[in-house]
């Protein structure tokens, strides 16, 4: 008998439909059901020009679509 992963799929806030190809490594979407709290360390967002920008926003404006740092936004 397997067991079960012990994570579940959670579903990225992208407003904007980026293209997941556009993320840098080492960096993610944001989850749906973070959306309501600050994000740890800078946000990195804005890909309407073409390219992300570096801000000091929280992250939390729900028309924006935000990649963060993986390393500083993980569940323990």
């Amino acid at each position: 008998m397997s067991k079960l992963h012990p994570f579940r799929l959670r579903r990225c806030h992208n407003p904007e439909g980026i293209d997941e190809s556009e993320v840098p490594p080492g960096f993610r979407f944001r989850y749906e059901d973070e959306m309501n709290q600050p994000a740890k360390g800078v946000v990195r967002y804005d890909f309407r020009r073409g390219y992300p920008s570096i801000s000091q926003s929280k992250g939390t404006l729900k028309h924006a679509t935000y990649i963060v740092d993986v390393k500083k936004n993980h569940e323990p």
